[in-house]
C-alpha cells in the first residue's frame, strides 16, 4: 500500500509542478505536496526526458525550429514553474499561498478607457504580479535556454544527455535549500522535508545519475551547486529566510548553469 502511496505522491508533482494533464483519481490529494518533495529529481527526470525524446523526434528539424519545439516542451514539462518563480524573485514579489492572496478590485474598469501605452503595461505588470526587471530576467532566462538547445540539437547523442540530466541536478538542489534553508511562515515545504526525505531526494539523484557518469557531468554540477549556494546565502543574509519562490527560481538558475558549464566542459575534452 506504501509503495502505491509514493506512485501518487509522484504523479501529484507531476500534476503541480507542471502542465500535463493527468485524471484526478491517479495522484494523492494536494495536501501531501510537501511530503511529495523528496521525490524532486524523478520529476526532474520525467522533466528531463520529455525534452531529450522531443530532441531525439525532432532531428528532421532545422537547428531553431527545433530548439523553439524543445523550448515549448521544456515549458510544459515543468519550465513554466521555475519562470514564473524567477520572474517573481526578480521582481521582489512573494508569492503567497493561494487562500492568503487579498482580494483587490479590478484595476481598470470594463469601460475604462487605457489613453497611453506606459499606462497599459504597468496594468499588465500588477494584474500578472511581475514588473519590468522581471519581464527581463525571464527574457534572458528563456533566451539562454533556447540558445543552449539550438546548439546541442546538432551535438552527438551522448552529448545532448545533458538535457536529461540538467532538470534532475536542478530539482535536486531545489529540494537541498527546502532542507537546509529557514524558510518564512508558514514554511509547509520546509517543516515536511526531514532528513530521511532529504536522504530519499540525494538517493534517487544518485540512481538516476550514476548510469550517466563522466567527468562533463559531475564538473557541470560543481558551478550549479556553487550559483544555488551564493543565490540562497544572499537571499536569507537580507530577508533573513526563503520564500517559496526562491526555490523554483533557485532550480531555473541552476539549469541554465549546468547547461552552460556542461557546452564549455564538452569543448575542453
Amino acid at each position: 500500500m506504501k509503495r502505491i502511496n509514493w506512485v501518487r505522491d509522484i504523479l501529484l508533482l507531476i500534476c503541480q509542478l507542471t502542465y500535463v494533464p493527468l485524471p484526478r483519481r491517479w495522484y494523492s490529494d494536494t495536501g501531501r505536496l510537501p511530503q511529495a518533495m523528496r521525490f524532486l529529481p524523478l520529476l526532474g527526470l520525467f522533466s528531463g526526458a520529455v525534452v531529450y525524446f522531443s530532441m531525439r523526434l525532432a532531428i528532421v528539424m532545422p537547428p531553431t525550429g527545433g530548439a523553439a519545439v524543445l523550448l515549448g516542451m521544456h515549458l510544459l514539462a515543468g519550465g513554466a514553474f521555475l519562470l514564473r518563480d524567477l520572474m517573481s524573485v526578480a521582481s521582489g514579489i512573494a508569492q503567497p499561498a493561494a487562500e492568503e492572496l487579498p482580494a483587490e478590485r479590478p484595476l481598470f474598469e470594463e469601460d475604462e478607457v487605457i489613453e497611453d501605452n506606459d499606462t497599459e503595461i504597468a496594468a499588465q505588470e500588477k494584474r500578472f504580479r511581475v514588473s519590468r526587471s522581471g519581464l527581463v530576467w525571464g527574457l534572458v532566462w528563456l533566451v539562454g535556454l533556447f540558445l543552449i538547445f539550438c546548439f546541442l540539437f546538432q551535438r552527438q547523442p551522448d552529448e545532448q544527455l545533458a538535457v536529461l540530466i540538467a532538470p534532475v541536478a536542478s530539482r535536486f538542489l531545489m529540494a537541498w535549500l527546502i532542507f537546509y534553508f529557514p524558510a518564512h511562515a508558514p514554511a509547509r515545504l520546509h517543516r515536511a522535508m526531514t532528513r530521511k526525505h532529504m536522504l530519499t531526494a540525494a538517493v534517487l539523484t544518485v540512481l538516476i545519475v550514476l548510469p550517466f557518469s563522466c567527468p562533463a557531468l559531475y564538473i557541470s554540477f560543481l558551478p550549479s551547486i556553487l550559483g544555488v549556494m551564493l543565490f540562497a546565502t544572499y537571499r536569507v543574509h537580507y530577508l533573513q529566510a526563503l520564500d517559496d519562490a526562491s526555490y523554483g527560481a533557485a532550480a531555473a538558475w541552476a539549469e541554465l548553469i549546468f547547461l552552460l558549464s556542461w557546452l564549455a566542459v564538452i569543448r575542453l575534452f
